[in-house]
């Protein structure tokens, strides 16, 4: 645990005790739970800052459920020994009544166990079976972490469901449930040593140890019509331990504890309002798997700043407990079964080829129980077509993309790229990183040659080809298809302009290439730029001859331009040698007044077109040096930080000209720290509050800052984009006092003033009424 995590969990400490405090109506009891929050906290830290409140009020729902159970025990107990009754009778053994009960416990919950469907019933043998992380099976099988436990909660609550409604219940097996719970949780530990046969037992006997402490609590009573909550639009409210398998992924069973707490910075609701519904295909039938969006409409448009999700449980049924109370669009989709075979490698989420996306307005109040009832899903219909060579030959794996002509709005959700149609409805593609950035998938040409797209009938758009670097750029050799679901395609394509790019006779893999396409056109030439492949080779699709010119740059030297023969192919590729040169080791010595860990740096030539070196670290932490080796020349050294480096965030940017010559040489830098600001807006009703944000100093000069969303990125500049608390994002702020102007437009224009420490962070919160 490092000094910038435990920081960073304090930064929050404020936040968890009002929330500590709304859970439990208890000064003390809350004050209690947030020290042992915190204290959990700093020994099991969070692997990264994306969502630091929810992993923080993760922790305080746990800590706060082990006590409430704790004291329900203690309660029990103590009632048990005032009124002399022992279930295990007065020598301590365990009553022939109880042993009997617990063995017909384990048998009906094996055989339901067995009999869940998938994919809860092997996520749970691998949960409680193997003893896996949910992490771990979260990797594996391409879901969210979320997705998983939403499934371990339905298979719970389907197993809690059909132990109620089995015949020969007994209202109350307290006793029943301790004796269970003792001799069984101890198989966790040793279910490594046993046979495949034993395993199965002892996982369903854990499993009723769990079902049944998660089910009878000490004082329960059985669930009444009145209890049961339904999806019919009652608003019935959902009391008590014993909540229905109709409840989603993000609502668990144990209320009154919330299971969702807003990581933006908002205070959760106590109310028991949720938005409920079924996804359904055209005949009425459920669909699973499917996932369903709620997201937040502002100004007429979903956007990113709320969006909630569940997905559905084997009768197709979702439940989403809000955040945020107002406008949203509900968004069904239906995935692809993922493979039954736990063992086998996980395939990425892919959307069901046979339906398309389906969404519907609605609203939500967490007050409030709306019904929205069956999300009907429609049939696609199909884009097909050919990607063939000169000869006719197929050529396969090649991306092709469609994209609708007129949309009016465009979201990144988890691996989904969502738009909405200007015609009505919404379009839903798998989204794909490179480099960092995502971009819609499409799909790719089987060995054929072929492709088929899913669409929705009667939407107009494009059909095209990406390029095989993975950037999803358009082919400019190769023309866009404008057409009108279903369609048929097929694209005739000239043999591939081929370069290969070698390094002192080596293949150079990942070297970028910007492209000038028809430089003797007579006409401003169109730039595409494309990346090297392992073998250090790129290919140009094209459906026509266009000259081509390349142009790639080399760190510290000129850029090397080339011309594309016509005949550079596939069979003949141009071969482009990038050359050696002779280099200066280089040494930056930094010295500095708080200890550095991951300082970056770069070596710019100032007399050709900027080429950034980056500058290696060559020591152990705490950092003292970076260094490169850079051909003689004059440069400007950057010296920047790095958001994981704890203080290293707090470095003010430094720049320096430095000369290189034939020998080795060193920099010695100083380096300096600065501070940054927290805002955080408040409204009581917890509603995001857009605005406008300006920072002067105390020479009066005004700046515009970027501000950051925990794991959500840098907003623009002087917005405040996205629900508090927002950090100021650019290079750390030079110590000194600093004016904050929040304009809120109607809620006015708020002035506070904050001092800026070196490796501090200055809060300043607005509250509105």
């Amino acid at each position: 645990m490092t000094a910038h995590d435990l920081d960073a969990l304090l930064q929050h400490a404020g936040w968890l005790d009002r929330l500590s405090r709304q859970l439990t109506r208890d000064e003390h009891a809350a004050a209690d739970a947030v020290q042992d929050t915190l204290l959990a906290a700093t020994r099991r830290p969070p692997h990264h800052a994306a969502n630091v409140r929810g992993f923080l009020a993760t922790i305080l729902r746990n800590v706060l459920r082990l006590r409430h159970r704790g004291d329900a025990r203690r309660r029990h107990r103590e009632g048990i020994l005032v009124d002399g009754r022992d279930d295990e009778g007065a020598h301590g053994t365990e009553g022939v009544a109880d042993t009997v009960a617990r063995a017909e416990l384990q048998q009906r919950l094996g055989a339901m166990l067995l009999g869940l469907a998938e994919p809860q019933r092997s996520l749970v043998l691998q949960h409680y079976f193997d003893g896996e992380p949910v992490e771990a099976i979260a990797a594996r099988r391409g879901l969210s972490s979320d997705a998983v436990h939403g499934h371990l909660r339905r298979a719970r609550d389907t197993l809690r469901r059909r132990l109620q409604e089995s015949p020969g219940r007994r209202p109350r097996r307290e006793a029943a449930v301790a004796l269970v719970a003792r001799h069984t949780l101890w198989l966790t530990t040793t279910l490594s040593i046993m046979t495949v046969k034993t395993k199965v037992a002892a996982t369903a006997a854990v499993a009723a140890g769990l079902v049944c402490l998660w089910m009878l609590q000490p004082g329960d009573a059985p669930p009444t019509a009145a209890t049961k909550p339904t999806l019919a639009g009652r608003s019935t409210p959902v009391t008590g331990p014993l909540a229905g398998p109709e409840q989603g992924a993000q609502v668990r069973s144990e209320a009154p504890l919330p299971d969702e707490v807003p990581g933006s910075g908002q205070t959760p609701s106590s109310a028991r309002g949720r938005l409920t519904g079924r996804v359904v295909d055209p005949a009425g039938t459920p669909v699973c798997p499917a996932r369903v969006y709620a997201l937040a409409v502002r100004g007429g448009k979903p956007t990113e700043d709320h969006v909630l999700q569940d997905d559905v449980d084997e009768l197709g049924q979702f439940a989403i407990v809000p955040t945020f109370e107002g406008d949203v669009l509900v968004v069904a989709m239906a995935l692809q079964p993922s493979r039954a075979d736990a063992r086998q490698p996980a395939q990425p989420l892919q959307l069901h080829p046979g339906l398309i996306a389906t969404a519907m307005p609605a609203q939500v109040d967490r007050q409030q129980e709306h019904a929205l009832g069956d999300l009907q899903l429609t049939p696609s219909v199909a884009i097909t077509g050919a990607v063939r060579g000169p000869a006719g030959e197929p050529f396969p794996g090649v991306h092709v993309g469609w994209a609708p002509a007129d949309t009016t709005w465009g979201l990144i959700l988890d691996a989904f790229t969502v738009s909405g149609l200007a015609a009505g409805g919404v379009h839903v593609d798998v989204a794909r990183r490179s480099g960092g950035s995502s971009f819609s998938g499409g799909t790719a040409t089987d060995p054929g040659g072929r492709f088929t797209i899913p669409a929705t009938a009667g939407t107009t758009g494009y059909v095209f080809l990406m390029n095989q670097s993975g950037e999803g750029e358009i082919e400019r050799l190769v023309p866009e298809r404008k057409v009108t679901a279903p369609a048929t395609v097929d694209f005739a394509l000239l043999a591939p302009a081929c370069v290969r790019v070698l390094t002192a006779g080596k293949p150079t893999a990942n070297q970028i290439v910007r492209f000038e396409i028809d430089i003797a056109a007579g006409r401003e030439p169109s730039l595409e730029n494309y990346r090297t492949g392992a073998d250090g080779e790129l290919r140009i699709l094209r459906e026509r001859e266009a000259r081509l010119r390349g142009r790639i740059l080399r760190p510290g030297r000129e850029p090397l331009t080339f011309d594309v023969p016509a005949d550079a192919t596939p069979g003949n590729p141009l071969v482009v040698e990038l050359g050696t040169v002779a280099t200066t080791p280089v040494q930056v010595v930094l010295t500095s007044e708080v200890p550095l860990h991951t300082l970056t740096g770069t070596l710019s030539r100032l007399d050709v077109p900027p080429a950034p070196i980056p500058m290696q670290a060559k020591t152990a932490p705490p950092l003292v040096a970076l260094e490169a080796a850079v051909p003689p020349g004059r440069y400007r050294l950057r010296l920047t930080s790095s958001k994981a480096g704890g203080n290293d965030s707090f470095v003010l940017w430094h720049t320096q000209d430095v000369t290189v010559g034939n020998e080795p040489m060193q920099v010695p830098v100083h380096v300096q720290h600065g501070g940054r600001i927290r805002i955080d807006v408040q409204s009581k009703d917890g509603q995001f509050a857009p605005g406008k944000v300006r920072l002067v100093d105390a020479n009066g000069k005004e700046t515009a800052p970027s501000l950051h969303a925990p794991g959500r990125g840098n907003g623009p500049g002087g917005e405040l984009w996205a629900p508090g608390p927002l950090l100021t994002a650019q290079s750390a702020l030079p110590p000194g006092r600093y004016e904050v102007v929040v304009d809120l437009g109607a809620h006015g224009v708020h002035r506070r003033f904050v001092d800026v420490r070196r490796c501090e962070v200055g809060e300043v919160t607005i509250t509105l009424p």
